[in-house]
């Protein structure tokens, strides 16, 4: 369901109807969590996906659930690769942390 310029609500269906939707809730998840991956993203936005556990051909994964989301994104660590950009003649540190 969603709002039309007329005030009323309108109902669709199909990935033409899905994609344009999805890619917002994914922008708007991204800009909530700017220090993740474009993967980290895309896997915390599937994995909670309202049938993650049994996907299928008619919704896949199912419907994204951002607070679910969210709460799977705050568990995933992050990999900080340092100095950023770094040269030949410089030593490359990595940690892992949040």
């Amino acid at each position: 369901m969603i709002g039309i310029p007329n005030g009323l609500i309108a109902t669709g269906n199909g990935t033409s109807f899905a994609t344009p939707l999805v890619a917002g809730l994914a922008t708007g998840f991204w800009q909530a969590h700017p220090r993740l991956t474009a993967a980290q993203v895309t896997e915390a936005l599937r994995r909670s996906g309202s049938q993650f556990g049994t996907p299928d051909d008619q919704l896949g994964y199912g419907i994204p659930n951002f607070e679910r989301a969210s709460i799977l994104a705050d568990s995933f660590g992050q990999l900080l690769v340092y100095p950023n950009p770094f040269s030949d003649a410089q030593s490359l540190g990595v940690q892992w942390g949040k």
